[in-house]
Order: structure tokens, then sequence, then C-alpha cells
């Protein structure tokens, strides 16, 4: 049986900006790799490069348009990894990253009933922490995106999105992850509410990203505004939701969002120029 997804996309090495992004994970591995071998570090230090996947992968669905921003937050979230601190999962920033994915459409295909179920899975399985809880939640927010911007509408998505905000709040449940917000960082969530503020009402540069190739059909500047304003308000939510206990620090997705309002802006400027 051959695998068959409309939301997956594949790594081409003829495009510099990828070989980029490979040996900056490379690097960000051997490094890891050296400290965990050496006793300088931990375990937990060796995920520094999936760290770096998808960040990158995050950033290249929310601003596809400039690759030096997806690099630079790629990189940050590695080296900020390899000073082991206590970073969101990577399985919750790629529930983000297909999240927005979905929601920005740059595969250029409606997703399938199966993928709609397997990113289910995934919003659901992740919520065994608060931010995965949250990153849950936002999955099912963007599959309900999707659904009322999609000309052709699948009737069983809207279930779908249901299926998984509820299953991601008993996975929480059930985990006895905490819910109730303590003792909340006012700096993380400050900068997190500036982010989501100025990417909820400000709207991107019109997007010359391809999502397909052949018929020359761009990515909709409505769809990428909702894309970002999302993944945003998911980052806010973390921000408020997360406690001392929690002991998780949102200082890469916090960078990826400022890189993005920065890349809008300065796109703006320099095609009114």
């Amino acid at each position: 049986m051959n695998f068959r997804s409309h939301l997956s996309r594949s790594f081409g090495f003829r495009y510099p900006a990828h070989r980029l992004i490979l040996g900056v994970g490379v690097i960000v591995g051997v490094v890891a790799l050296v400290g965990w071998l050496n006793e300088t570090k931990t375990a937990g230090v060796l995920l520094a490069p999936v760290y770096v996947g998808v960040v990158w992968v995050l950033m290249r669905e929310i601003d596809p348009d400039n690759d030096w921003t997806a690099i630079a937050a790629g990189a940050f979230a590695g080296w900020w990894a390899l000073q082991q601190h206590p970073v969101v999962s990577a399985l919750a920033v790629g529930a983000m990253a297909v999240s927005a994915r979905i929601m920005s459409e740059t595969t250029g295909r409606r997703p399938l009933v199966s993928d709609l179920i397997v990113v289910a899975i995934l919003g659901i399985g992740v919520a065994y922490t608060v931010a995965g809880w949250v990153a849950g939640l936002g999955v099912a927010a963007a599959m309900v995106v999707d659904h009322r911007r999609a000309e052709r509408r699948l009737p069983i998505q809207p279930w779908i999105a249901l299926a998984t905000a509820v299953g991601a709040s008993a996975t929480a449940w059930i985990t006895g992850v905490a819910l109730t917000a303590g003792a909340v960082s006012a700096k993380a969530a400050s900068a997190a509410a500036v982010a989501a503020f100025i990417l909820i009402i400000r709207r991107p540069v019109p997007p010359t990203s391809l999502v397909d190739a052949r018929r020359r059909t761009p990515i909709l500047q409505s769809r990428l505004h909702a894309s970002r304003a999302v993944t945003a308000i998911v980052v806010y939510g973390m921000a408020v939701t997360l406690n001392s206990l929690d002991a998780v620090d949102l200082t890469p997705l916090l960078v990826a969002l400022a890189l993005v309002v920065i890349s809008n802006e300065v796109e703006g400027i320099t095609r009114k120029g």
C-alpha cells in the first residue's frame, strides 16, 4: 500500500537553505553528542537537533517567503536547547507546525480524512504537558479555521476537531497535568501578548510563495494571516498557563514570533521602496 498524504512535503536537498539548516542541525547534534559523552550535559540535550528542525518547519509555515527567518529561528532554538534550558517539547512544537500548515495550506492540497485523523492523534498525544495541552487545542482550532476557509469542505472535519480538543484535555487530565496557572512569567506572557496582538491586527504582506508551482497558485494572504494569528495565540496560551512547576522556557518561540513581525515589516518597507 502506498502512503498518501496531502500534508506531507519532501525535504529538497537542492535548495541551499535546506542544506544550510541540515548543516546547522548536524553541528548542533555533534555538539550535543560530545557534551553528553563528556558528561557535561544530560541525555535530554540530544534532542537539540530535533528542536532545530521543528522550529525551522514552524517558521517555514508562518513566514514562507523568507528563508533567513526560519534558519535564524532554528539555529537559535538549537543553541538555546544546547544550554539545557527547559524548552517546550519538540512534539508540541511539531504539532504547532502541522497546525500552521493546515491553516496556511502551503502544500496546495486539501487534507485527507486520514491526514486529519493522524493530526488529531498527534494533538491528543502531545497533551501530556501544559504546553502540549495548549498545542493540542491549537490543532483543534486549526482544523476549525481551515474548515471555515475551505471551498471544498469535509463534513467530518469539525467533529475531528472536537474530538481532538476533548482528547487533548483527557490526556492532560489522565497524565495529571496541572492546568491552573501558578507563578506565570510576566515577561513571557507580556511578550507573547504583544506578538499575538501585532500578528492579529497586522495583515501579512501578500505572500509570493507558491503552493502549486505548475499552476502558479500563491499562498492566500488571509490563510497566512490566520496561521500566524493562531500560532501566536497558542504561544500566548502557553505563557499564561505554564507555572513555576512546569519550568518551561518559551524564549525560542517568542524569538520566532519576533522574527515574523520583523520580517513582515521589512518586507512591507522593501516593497514600497
